[in-house]
């Protein structure tokens, strides 16, 4: 579990049931794809990271969107969510075996 900000308020993020996971991978794709096309943040991609936020806090998409999130808050909650959903590599050490 981790712990994000989002306009003052704590949020506790757990790793999402699978069909959650599913749309998050998706997302963090569509995210992926739309960086490679632009150098700034387009509208498609904020629209993608509210559909994360939303999944991973459990708060509607329109809460989410009312929401005063600043840019920085934003991205320290998005650099949170790979972790949680276990997306992120881990090394494994010479002799170790990897779970």
């Amino acid at each position: 579990m981790s712990k994000i900000k989002l306009a003052g308020q704590e949020f506790e993020l757990q790793a999402p049931a699978f069909g959650k996971l599913k749309k998050v991978i998706s997302s963090i794709n569509k995210l992926q794809n739309l960086s490679r096309e632009s150098s700034g943040l387009s509208e498609a991609a904020m629209d993608e990271i509210a559909v994360v936020l939303s999944l991973m806090t459990g708060k509607t998409l329109e809460e989410i969107e009312s929401m005063p999130i600043g840019i920085k808050e934003m991205t320290d909650a998005m650099s949170v969510v790979p972790a949680v959903c276990g997306l992120e590599e881990v090394e494994v050490k010479s002799g170790e075996a990897q779970a």
